[in-house]
Order: C-alpha cells, then structure tokens, then sequence
C-alpha cells in the first residue's frame, strides 16, 4: 500500500493536469517568494503568500436562479507563478436571500472537477459554496483550470537556471493548494459571506488539499478532510511499524524533500478544528491516519475521527449525515457540542479478553458499536467483527474471542449520541500474549457467512460525496421463508428497456480472518437464488489487498437457467481461478477479498447465501490450533 498506492488513487485519475499548454517559464522568481530563499519546510513553502494580494479578474460564464439558490459559473484568477497566471474554473452559490452567511469550500476527488451538485448541496443548507476545478484539461472537458506554469515542475525541459526549480513550489501539490486558497478568497468575495466563517472539505486528493490549505490559510475556520490524510513517511515499507525517529526536524526536512504533500508535515501548522472521515479499509492507510493526527497539537483542538466500518472509499449515509451537522455546529452554532473522542482499552476478562468504551458523556450516549479483527496488521485487509456492547456504569464493553495464542487484536468504537454527535475513537492494538488469563476460544469455521444480512458486504464502486444517503443493499424474505438480502437498484440502475440489466460489484473480507481463512481449502461454494441469477458473473479473489505485491485472480463461472424458486449451490474451485500471468491458484488460503462482478436482471436482483467451505481443513482444527497460511 502506502505512498505509492495511496497516490496510484489519485494522480494517474488527475492526468498530473493538462492545461499546461507548453508554455515556458519566464526566467524570473515565483511572485511571493524571495530570490535564492531555501524551501526546505511546509512554512518556508508558503511564507510569504498573501492569498488576496491579486485581484481575483473574475469572469462569470454564465449565472442563474434555481430552488432558491442564486449560481454562478465563473473562471477567476489563482496563483500568479513566474508571471503567469492561472485561471481557476468554479462554481459559486449562495441562498437567494440572507447575509452574514457562512462559506464552505469543496475540494473534488482525483479526476474529478467543479461539482454543482456540491455547491447546491451547501447552498440550500445556508451557505455560500465555491467547488473548484484543478483536475485541468482532461479529454472531453471544455471549461477547466489552465494551470499555466504553477506545477511545470512536473513536466521535463524545466528551466534549469531557476534557483527554486527543485523546491517544493515547483510542483502540482503547491499549484493545487495556492488555487484553493485562492477559491477561499473568491468565497470571501461574496457580498453576502461572512469572512470569518469559511470552513472546507475534500475528497480523496481532495482530502489531501485540506491539509495543505489549512496550513498554508489561517481563514479557514474548520476542515475535513474524507479518505486523504496520509503519506505514510513515518512506516516502514514492509512492516508498517512507525520508524524510531530520532531527530524530528532533521526527519520533517528528509521526508519534505520527497513529499512535501505529505499530511503528516502539515498537520502541525493546522489551528482550526478537524473532523476526519473515512472507511476502515480504505487504501489511505488507517494506521498511518494517526501519524498525521498525531502531530496537530496545540493551540489547535484535538482532532476528532468517524469511521465507516469495512467500506473502502465510501461513507455510509450514518456517518455522512454528521458531516453537514459538523459544519453547523462549527460555522454556525447550532447544535450540541461534540463531545471529545470516546477512549478505548483492551483489558483481560476471564479467558476472553474485552474492549472497553469510555465516552465523554455517559448519560447522553444513544448507541456504542464496538469493533474488531484479528490477526492482520495490514489495516486496508481487516476483517471488522461488529459485537454486542453491554453498559457496566459509565462504561461499555464487547468480548473479542480469538483463534490462537499471541494473536494481535486491533478494536475501535463509534458512539452516537441523542444530541445529534457521533464519533469514533481511535484504532487500538495489542497482543493476546499481554493480557493475563486469556485464552484462544474460536475455532475455524467452515461456514464463512450465512448472509442473512449485509454487514460483511460492501459495494466496491461506491460513491464517494457525503452528499446523498443511498443505501446500496436491502433485506430480501423468500418464498421459503429464508431471510437474506439483495441490492437497491435504485442506486446503481443506469437505465430503462425492455429487459434493463444493471451491473453490481460487491466483495467481503471474511475470507482474511483466521477463523475462517481457506487454508488447504480448494472449494468455495455459495448459493443463490434461482430466478435471481446473475446473467453474467466473474469472481475476483485478492491475495495481499492494497498491498505492492497483491494478486488477483479470476475466475468466469456459467449459471444454467433455474426459473423455479430455490436454493442452487456454485462451486467455486481454486484451480479454476487464473492471475495476469495465467498461473492457478493453489488453494484459497492467501486469499483476503472475495468479489462478486457481474450484471443482473433488474427485475430479479441477485440473492446469495450460505458462503462456506466445501471441505473439513486438511490438519487438525482447534480453539488453540486453527488452520492457517
């Protein structure tokens, strides 16, 4: 995972922007920093720029009224780098009517651009909202940001002679960051805006702008960022385990020279409150999420976190609701104060050990989730246990059985409250072997998941706005009286016909927890439904998930007509499945992530059941002694 892959999300969908237009840098300094001054730190990056020192030359394409909200299409006037400027496409709205109104800066996903969905989204919530473009000319696009030569430093044939050439302002992140600052300015612009409240938030790539726009620009009061919060410059590549750093500034200069993106570098110049908001098993290493909170500190508040558990990339609609009640309590002050993050421990119960939750507020606590996996220190691979949580007093606590001894075990909780809050506390770790008196109580299972619900699924290309509350799957009740669930077509239907097909992309995790991991095992089977067929299907299965060397390998199983009502079993043998390199797959141990791609009949969405092992595990089995790589 890290870095590399982290970036792999973004910059390739970003196309490093066109928009450049081959033009050649006037031999001259960049506008706000002194000749021959060294930039070899995030403040040294942006000392010295005055983000409305220029004017902003807007140019309004087109404007109009709808539902209430006043729309602007508009290029306007961004950085200013070796006296060339770059033009910034964006949208902007307000309410219709009001003043004093708070401002919100949107920040797209890699690949992304200008979302009128975004500033309408904000507009009809009482705020003033710029979304900006700065993915530049990517085919099909005729209105774009013309970057001109703010990130020539990412193309060859820079000017040699330039005393910054291989400085940090010499690149697409700078470029980017001085735009959105300069979309903050266009915020502050409006007449009917209240400069002191302007908060943003972003997506992917964009999350990683937030990081950069806070640190370089005081006047955002508030930032979260979605998904994007790390570099990983403090993990080492092939353990994950935080480097021993022995000279922080010596450290933050080494890392600034390959990363001066990095999350990490920026966070301690961030004053403003931060929310951070992302999927448990997200490419964005979770793990490596804390190194970055870890380094705001004070005077800045204490930054607070909301996890959606087992998703990647997507936020589901209990968590993304809070996002629009955080910026209320933030730019507006309405609503209960969020308390301060909920503390976790693991402690030693009995032979089991337990995670217990200690919330801020006890008596104002709605609902405690608690979860958490086993044995698999890649966070992006974890299979999340949800389990019951009982209230002891102030607190609440939740067993978490493992399968061997020396196991480590990772837990977090989200808290909601009445009042509207809800968070999560941070990732904890330990190692069974700490904890006196516990003992292995899980043994393998050849039963993976019934799927009598969803909560070990995901969808694989969700959405990734917080900005509609779209629920991928619903329960499903057949004629038997089985109880399972099926998909909400609503959501991913691309259109109308006389038999419309609509695809799907679901996966789950399971397979990468110890109890239930293939090891030995050469057969996968699962049932569906047998009206419900899928018309078409291949199966995904992922060794090593978000990691340099994972492994895909495929498989494109046939599905024989079965009109009458019924459970049908697909066999899904290890042989069968192929990697790029058309070698097989031995057997389903390694494997991390079972995917499920194909299209369906919109009138019979797909309904599966029962995913378990065909086979008894080839050794011996037990609490003490599961089967495993």
């Amino acid at each position: 995972m890290r870095l590399a892959i982290a970036l792999r999300l973004l910059l390739p969908a970003l196309g490093l922007l066109g928009g450049l237009g081959g033009r050649v840098a006037p031999a001259e300094p960049p506008n706000a920093l002194a000749t021959g001054a060294r930039i070899d730190s995030v403040a040294a990056m942006f000392a010295g720029s005055d983000w409305e020192r220029d004017p902003l030359e807007i140019e309004v394409i087109r404007e109009w009224e709808e539902d209430g909200v006043d729309f602007e299409e508009v290029y306007f006037t961004g950085p200013i780098t070796y006296g060339v400027k770059t033009r910034v496409h964006a949208f902007r709205g307000a309410p219709s009517g009001g003043m004093n109104l708070p401002g919100m800066l949107h920040g797209h996903g890699g690949g992304g651009s200008a979302s009128l969905q975004a500033v309408k989204f904000w507009a009809e919530r009482g705020y003033v909202c710029v979304s900006f473009d700065y993915s530049g000319e990517l085919p099909g696009r005729t209105r774009f940001t013309d970057f001109g030569a703010a990130i020539l430093g990412q193309r060859e044939g820079r000017p040699a002679a330039a005393e910054d050439v291989k400085t940090a302002r010499w690149n697409f992140w700078y470029g980017v960051t001085a735009a959105g600052c300069r979309a903050v300015t266009l915020i502050a612009a409006h007449p009917r805006v209240d400069r002191e409240r302007i908060g943003a938030y972003g997506i992917s790539a964009g999350g990683y702008l937030c990081w950069m726009m806070a640190a370089a620009d005081p006047r955002l009061k508030t930032i979260v960022p979605l998904y994007g919060n790390a570099a990983g410059i403090e993990r080492d590549r092939a353990t994950s385990a935080r480097v021993p750093i022995v000279d922080r500034a010596a450290f933050d200069r080494e890392a600034f020279s390959r990363h001066p993106e990095a999350p990490e570098l920026h966070a301690p110049l961030i004053r403003c409150p931060v929310l951070f908001m992302t999927a448990t098993n997200d490419g964005f290493d979770l793990d490596e999420s804390f190194d970055t909170l870890d380094r705001i500190a004070p005077p800045a508040p204490a930054p607070r976190l909301l996890l959606t558990p087992r998703w990647v990339h997507h936020m589901e609609p209990a968590e993304s609701r809070l996002l629009p009640v955080w910026m209320a309590w933030q730019l507006k002050g309405e609503g209960a104060a969020w308390p301060a993050t909920p503390a976790v421990e693991f402690i030693a119960s009995g032979p089991v050990p337990a995670v217990v939750v200690r919330p801020e507020d006890p008596d104002g606590v709605a609902a405690v989730s608690i979860h958490y996996s086993i044995g698999n220190p890649k966070a992006a691979s974890r299979y999340w246990r949800e389990v019951p949580a009982r209230r002891e007093g102030g607190t609440w606590t939740g067993d978490a059985p493992f399968t061997r001894a020396g196991e480590r075990l990772h837990a977090f909780a989200t808290v909601s409250y009445r009042a509207g809050p809800r968070l999560s506390s941070r990732v904890i770790e330990i190692s069974t072997a700490s904890l006196p008196g516990v003992k292995p109580t899980l043994a393998w299972s050849r039963q993976i998941d019934s799927m009598e619900d969803d909560r070990g699924w995901y969808w694989v290309p969700a959405y990734t706005e917080p900005l509609t509350y779209d629920e991928y799957f619903r329960p499903w009740s057949g004629p038997d009286g089985s109880r399972r669930f099926t998909l909400q077509l609503p959501n991913n239907l691309p259109g109308t016909g006389p038999e419309p097909t609509f695809p799907f992309d679901i996966a789950t995790q399971r397979l990468g927890d110890p109890q239930w991991r293939g090891t030995g095992q050469t057969r996968l089977l699962i049932d569906y439904w047998g009206p419900n067929a899928p018309k078409a299907l291949q199966v995904r299965a992922v060794e090593k998930w978000y990691q340099p060397d994972a492994r895909d390998f495929f498989h494109t199983p046939t599905f024989p007509p079965h009109p009458e009502p019924g459970w049908v079993t697909l066999e899904l043998e290890a042989s069968a499945f192929r990697d790029g390199e058309g070698k097989a797959m031995d057997d389903w141990g390694g494997i991390q992530v079972l995917e499920l791609i194909g299209t369906a009949d919109a009138s019979k969405p797909p309904v599966w059941a029962n995913l378990r092992w065909a086979d008894a595990p080839s050794g011996p089995a037990s609490p003490a002694n599961p089967s495993e790589p």
